[in-house]
């Protein structure tokens, strides 16, 4: 049977977070404010193609991503995640200096979850952070349900057929089914 976890509290701060930022200075910066507010799961990257090499050991629940970088950029890094099936659903969180309402539009284009704008804000930050993770959490723990409810319903149909039409009682089916568990 599939355990689902409700102690959001406790796994929202400990969902593993990755950090895309080419400045050490921006990195040392978020990671202070994370790792405050009780974040005790990050990993900093200094760019897109060090991203990309590192999601499959580190798998981010989210990943916060500055917009302008050498090499693959925020944009491009973004597409590329949002495109691979697997990692479809991870909320990226894009951020920059330049505060221009077109970089934000394309940000969304490319699959951006959210946008924050430097200065950051750590209350701000840390709020935006914490509503991806907690809505993340919510839908994984749907999925798994959803997936227990769909087991137990083929359990169902099989007792169903395993009797081939006979009238058993319930008692006889929950019997059954403890057995099986």
């Amino acid at each position: 049977m599939l355990k689902i976890d409700f102690d959001l509290n406790r796994s929202i701060y400990s969902s593993p977070i990755m950090i895309v930022d080419d400045s050490e200075t921006n990195q040392i910066f978020l990671t202070k404010i994370l790792t405050k507010r009780g974040f005790c799961n990050l990993l900093n990257v200094y760019s897109g193609e060090e991203a990309l090499a590192r999601i499959d050991d580190f798998y981010p629940q989210i990943i916060i991503s500055d917009v302008i970088m050498p090499g693959i950029d925020g944009f491009e890094l973004c597409k590329i995640i949002k495109n691979q099936p697997k990692y479809h659903d991870i909320p990226i969180l894009m951020q920059t200096v330049i505060n221009d309402p077109d970089l934000k539009v394309k940000a969304f284009a490319c699959g951006a979850s959210d946008f924050v704008s430097k200065p950051i804000y750590p209350d701000e930050l840390c709020a935006r952070v914490v509503v991806h993770l907690e809505k993340s959490l919510y839908t994984n723990n749907l999925q798994l349900y959803k997936q227990r409810v769909e087991q137990e319903l083929d359990m169902a149909r099989d007792l169903q057929f395993w009797h081939n039409g006979k009238n058993v009682g319930l008692k006889t089916y929950i019997y059954i089914y403890k057995i099986v568990h």
